[in-house]
């Protein structure tokens, strides 16, 4: 009888070790995931704040330079430079 009692308790111990094997890969797993993830979002801030312009030429509007009248309209031609 111990010896069945002894078997039962072994199984249900490598039941749980195997449980939490899992449980800790599937933890790395996650973190992997959350690591490459923080990669790629910082790749994705970098390269736009080598895209951006100075804040100073964001700030600055073209101001129209021409009227142009025609068919009851007034139409604006914007300058091509900022």
């Amino acid at each position: 009888m111990n010896k069945v009692v002894k078997a039962s308790n072994e199984k249900v111990a490598a039941v749980d070790f195997a449980t939490a094997r899992e449980t800790q890969a599937d933890g790395e797993r996650r973190a992997a995931i959350k690591v490459a993830e923080g990669q790629r979002q910082s790749a994705i801030l970098m390269a736009e704040a080598i895209d951006r312009r100075p804040f100073s030429a964001l700030k600055a509007r073209p101001k129209p330079s021409k009227r142009i009248a025609g068919g009851g309209q007034i139409l604006y031609r914007q300058r091509a430079d900022i």
